[in-house]
């Protein structure tokens, strides 16, 4: 414990390495447009974060949307909007600015931009910010989505009976009317219909995603990062972090597993100081137990007493 102390105060110090995380926002303001009855932000802001995002094999960062306006918010290969349900023309100005340019990725949830500051509840708000023209049916309806194109760079690799979805009934419920789009998957609503919910768009200066139902699963979360450029660690549903110099992996169950690197680096075990390779690109870690290994790519005159 001591020595983990240590080691966490002089990280504080150590320089940053390559990581090419997944830039994950919210939005305070967004909150007070929700029904707080149907627990929507459990599954799309909690567990999206706990049970997808940590179990994908890419790092991520969380910001606040404002947090685009500052001069020292990193750029990302990746975005992920949770909750971006309320604009004005400021933010649609900013998300332009910053985000939806040099052939980045975006991806959008649910209700992106419907709740206009002076247009009030609008379909054409939403194709502004998402580059997406939607349609919609005013009805509350749980929202599960199935893959139905494997054709796809996204989803040629991911199981052929993967689902996802919520029990929380969301209304209205929104699906694409774009001949534009490519349609991964689609959502079953009254009558047996089969909406599009589940697209990917390419744009001009951008990339753009859409799901109409949360909780990405980590398969497809890991397979639209690495559509949009980030790097993989592992292909494993294990949690991963990485950061200054530091590669922490996490599993749940014994066996072994591979961790990729994102360039070339020396590894060590941080706690024991062997090395694990020399210049190479991944390297294997034997869990015999459920456990957590914290390896870093930094020199040992940083890290060593």
């Amino acid at each position: 414990e001591i020595e983990f102390d240590r080691l966490l105060q002089k990280s504080i110090e150590w320089p940053e390495t390559p990581v090419d995380p997944i830039g994950v926002f919210i939005d305070e303001a967004s909150l007070r447009y929700e029904k707080p009855l149907i627990d929507l932000d459990w599954d799309l802001i909690y567990k999206q974060r706990v049970f997808g995002l940590s179990h994908c094999g890419v790092p991520f960062r969380v910001h606040l949307v404002d947090d685009l306006a500052l001069s020292n918010m990193p750029d990302y290969k990746c975005y992920l909007f949770l909750n971006l349900f309320h604009v004005d023309e400021a933010r649609l100005k900013l998300i332009r600015r910053t985000v939806q340019r040099d052939g980045r990725t975006v991806i959008w949830m649910v209700a992106p931009g419907f709740c206009h500051a002076k247009e009030g509840l609008s379909l054409d708000s939403m194709r502004r910010l998402t580059g997406i023209r939607f349609a919609k049916l005013d009805i509350n309806w749980e929202q599960w989505i199935t893959l139905t194109d494997f054709t796809h760079p996204v989803t040629r690799d991911l199981p052929h009976d993967l689902t996802y979805g919520s029990n929380a009934r969301i209304g209205p419920s929104f699906y694409v009317d774009d001949p534009e789009v490519s349609v991964l998957g689609r959502r079953l609503l009254v009558q047996g219909r089969l909406d599009p919910a589940l697209v990917v768009k390419d744009l001009s200066a951008h990339r753009a995603v859409y799901s109409a139902a949360p909780l990405l699963p980590s398969d497809l979360l890991r397979a639209l990062a690495r559509y949009a450029g980030c790097h993989v660690y592992t292909e494993e549903n294990d949690v991963v972090m990485a950061g200054r110099g530091l590669i922490t992996y996490h599993t749940a169950a014994p066996g072994p597993r591979t961790v990729r690197l994102p360039e070339k680096a020396t590894v060590y075990d941080l706690f024991t100081g062997q090395c694990l390779g020399r210049s190479v690109r991944k390297v294997q870690l034997p869990f015999k137990t459920p456990g957590t290994r914290v390896l870093t790519t930094l020199p040992p005159a940083l890290w060593r007493a």
